[in-house]
């Protein structure tokens, strides 16, 4: 090769240059599975359903009524959270509930009630609210007694004088105290 020759080029090292190093990390790394974030002793691979709240782990109290899976079970608002309630079972729609049919729950469910004081809830008539009767033999008012305040009874007093009760009949040796 002389020196007054063109020099040849390589065109084929021109139009492809050599790749410049790019970055190994990115502007949002992704966390390692095994980091606790939050550093509430939990991570990822230990069961952290959400390692940016310490509040959130498995070993958490479920909280009810925030809808959250606080203690990472997958289930939200459980009835053993805390601030859950007893609700009663109130088969009748009388808004008072069986006292022997219950369960724990975040959130009222349809069909049950707050109100254990129902003494029959199959018939919606008798509850606390209800009239008693005279001498239908059914405690309408759950109070635990048969005609007691009954809303049709009539005063009794004493033949010998004394205070008018409320009775559904005067028994013997007393008298209605319109008689008197």
């Amino acid at each position: 090769m002389s020196l007054d020759a063109p020099l040849e080029q390589d065109t084929a090292a021109q139009s492809s240059p050599t790749p410049s190093p790019s970055p190994s990390w990115s502007a949002t790394p992704t966390p390692a599975a095994g980091l606790d974030l939050d550093n509430d002793g939990f991570s990822e691979r230990d069961g952290d359903c959400d390692d940016t709240r310490a509040d959130i782990n498995p070993d958490a109290p479920e909280l009810c009524g925030d809808h959250v899976d606080n203690d990472c079970d997958r289930f939200t608002d459980e009835p053993s959270g805390i601030g859950a309630q007893i609700f009663f079972a109130d088969q009748d729609g009388d808004s008072f509930g069986d006292p022997n049919a219950w369960l724990t729950s975040c959130e009222p469910m349809r069909g049950f009630t707050d109100d254990s004081s129902d003494c029959d809830d199959r018939n919606s008539e008798i509850n606390p609210l209800a009239a008693e009767l005279c001498f239908d033999e059914v405690d309408s008012n759950c109070d635990g007694d048969l005609d007691v305040g009954a809303e049709d009874a009539m005063l009794c007093r004493p033949e010998e004088g004394g205070d008018a009760v409320e009775m559904c009949e005067c028994p013997e040796g007393w008298a209605p105290a319109d008689d008197q």
